[in-house]
């Protein structure tokens, strides 16, 4: 019975010193060391703000146009006998100056005809006044006063219709002589001539398309949220169109490029287009290019008809506003700011202008801000980050568009 008892127990006893041992071992290990797991960092590219004036210049694009363009037209018929070199193609002119010449045998000889009925009208009324003069003297010494139709009243007055009507007809006759002469209406340049020497032209036939050379103009599109940002010349009388001065018009660069040469020429907003066009949806602007041949300077390409221009169009100038890079902005309504503490914020904001290259905000920023310019997809709040403030000048879009650096610093940016 005893030794049953042992061989039972015995079990139970080694479980129970190996289970005291594992136990003692457990609980005699050394505690482990526990490391502080840095929070991780987001390197990103900072810029602070500053508030500051904008101007805003509206990016459009359109073909030069002659402000003034007509047809030359024949008025009287007859054979062309001479051309001037000035209306060939591309030639230019004067005012005044002779630029087709008709054959004018007939209208020579017609004013000379008129001047022959003048004459003999002249002398046929002559003849009427002297004779009623003659009956006049007769019924004085008569002592009676004489009768209208003594005087010849209705004889004088039949001459005199019929000297108006030769001197009238002189006239006509001297106006159609002189219209063998096409001349030209202004200063101008020649586009296209259609007719040339030894041909006849009927009344009516178009003898050259010319157009002035004073001014140029291009028709600008600007599109509808453009619109309230520019200063528009609309004029609503005539005094108003006359005393518009120059000076005062919003003001258009315009750029050309001819191969590797680029030039720019100095324009004005003329005029708005009375409505939006139907097809486009958007706004005409006419923008004028004053002296666009300069005649006066030397060495410099002429502006052509035809010819492709941009235009950078002066809008309104905004005051106080935050200027950034378009890339620092999240879905065109927050930004990401790095507070003092390093730890990056959603900040709502209010875009009132961009471009391709910067963003215009007036409301949720304020002076000093660091405004992240690098792009995060996904962004936590409270995430630290590791800052290195950026470039005060972004690059892309339409060339160079320089950010403030100072609150007295100005923008300026093409769309």
């Amino acid at each position: 019975m005893f030794h049953l008892f042992i061989r039972t127990l015995s079990p139970i006893l080694i479980l129970g010193v190996c289970g005291f041992f594992a136990w003692q071992i457990f609980s005699s290990r050394p505690e482990p060391v526990r490391l502080q797991q840095p929070r991780p960092r987001v390197a990103v590219e900072g810029l602070a703000v500053q508030p500051t004036r904008f101007e805003v210049f509206v990016r459009s694009q359109g073909t030069v146009q002659p402000r003034v363009a007509s047809t030359l037209v024949a008025e009287v018929s007859g054979v062309v006998r001479s051309v001037s070199p000035s209306l060939r193609s591309g030639g230019f002119f004067s005012a005044g100056e002779t630029l087709v010449k008709l054959d004018d045998t007939n209208y020579r000889l017609a004013v000379t005809s008129a001047e022959a009925r003048v004459a003999q009208a002249r002398a046929a009324l002559e003849q009427e006044l002297a004779q009623a003069e003659v009956v006049a003297e007769d019924w004085k010494r008569l002592g009676r006063e004489a009768p209208a139709l003594g005087l010849r009243k209705p004889q004088i007055a039949a001459a005199q219709a019929e000297l108006a009507a030769a001197e009238a007809a002189l006239e006509r006759a001297k106006v159609d002589l002189a219209r063998t002469r096409l001349s030209a209406p202004y200063d101008g340049r020649a586009r296209e001539l259609q007719v040339d020497v030894g041909q006849f032209m009927n009344i009516g036939t178009t003898a050259a398309r010319i157009y002035a050379t004073d001014v140029l103009e291009v028709r600008l599109p600007v599109a509808p949220d453009d619109v309230p940002f520019l200063e528009l010349p609309e004029q609503f009388t005539m005094d108003s169109l006359v005393s518009s001065d120059i000076a005062t018009m919003p003001k258009v660069t315009l750029e050309t490029q001819l191969g590797p040469e680029r030039q720019t020429w100095n324009a004005y907003l003329a005029r708005v287009e009375s409505a939006f066009d139907e097809a486009s949806r958007q706004l005409y602007v006419i923008a004028e290019i004053p002296d666009p041949y300069r005649l006066r300077e030397e060495g410099d390409l002429p502006l052509r008809v035809g010819q492709f221009a941009t235009a950078d169009i002066q809008g309104r100038v905004m005051e106080d506003v935050f200027v950034v890079p378009r890339r620092a902005l999240r879905d065109n309504a927050e930004v990401l700011v790095v507070n003092a503490e390093g730890v990056i914020e959603r900040r709502p904001v209010r875009v009132v202008w961009n471009s391709e290259t910067v963003a215009v905000i007036d409301q949720g920023l304020k002076a000093g801000d660091i405004v992240s310019l690098t792009r995060i997809d996904v962004v936590t709040e409270g995430t630290l980050v590791e800052l290195r403030m950026g470039s005060p000048t972004p690059r892309g879009g339409w060339g160079e568009a320089t950010l403030p650096e100072t609150e007295s610093a100005a923008t300026r940016v093409a769309l």
